[in-house]
């Protein structure tokens, strides 16, 4: 199905990458300031049936600059920009989020989808990616339009699979099945107003189940690198 798409922000290379490889679909890049309270309504002017929001920086462990501002960015600029959605009509929103919310767990417990994140108090950029989950579930709840958090794996490596090599942890992603992963989130039919995934690329045995990530988006796909 033939979707418009807005990403936001439009830097990095996971936008980059999501440009080129959403080819089925009509993908527009937000500027930087794309998660921005003032820009959001003119942003989605346009008409979307979709936006895609990265909640992280793939450049860096922790954000960079003003913590309070990185914090805001997440909070009240997504919530206008949510705001902003439900009028413009956007019928579906796919929020990447990080699995490394998750891992301060051990790493012997089988975590999933329903188990709490633990947010780090000293790490603005995951406390901000999990208030942002927060926000996207209350839309959700209140059904305004489809929400589907991906909780993507660490560290982002650019390319496709070979560019991986086994040895980063166990729950590192490359660029390309990231790319899978949301084109499968923007049209894949779900039942519940918010669905959560957790996937990571598959290269030996992974930290995280993948169950769900395969059983509803059919990820992993075999990679052609």
């Amino acid at each position: 199905m033939y979707m418009r798409v807005l990403i936001t922000p439009g830097e990095g290379e996971i936008s980059s990458s999501l440009r080129g490889g959403l080819s089925g679909h009509s993908v527009v890049l937000a500027p930087t300031v794309g998660i921005d309270p003032e820009s959001a309504p003119s942003l989605l002017a346009d008409g979307f049936e979709a936006i895609v929001v990265r909640a992280f920086s793939e450049t860096s462990e922790d954000e960079t600059g003003d913590p309070i501002k990185a914090l805001d960015r997440v909070t009240r600029g997504l919530y206008d920009l949510l705001i902003a959605a439900e009028a413009a009509n956007v019928q579906r929103c796919v929020y990447l989020s990080s699995l490394r919310l998750m891992t301060d767990y051990p790493e012997h417990f089988a975590v999933t989808e329903g188990w709490q994140p633990l947010p780090p108090s000293d790490n603005p950029a995951l406390l901000g990616c999990h208030l942002g989950e927060l926000i996207v579930r209350e839309f959700a709840r209140e059904r305004h339009f489809e929400v589907l958090i991906l909780r993507i794996g660490h560290p982002i490596v650019p390319g496709g699979r070979s560019r991986l090599d086994g040895d980063l942890g166990g729950a590192e992603i490359c660029t390309e099945d990231v790319v899978s992963l949301v084109d499968a989130a923007l049209t894949v039919a779900v039942t519940e107003p918010c669905t959560v995934v957790h996937a990571q690329s598959p290269l030996g045995k992974g930290r995280f189940s993948m169950r769900r990530a395969s059983e509803l988006l059919g990820f992993p796909r075999r990679s052609p690198s």
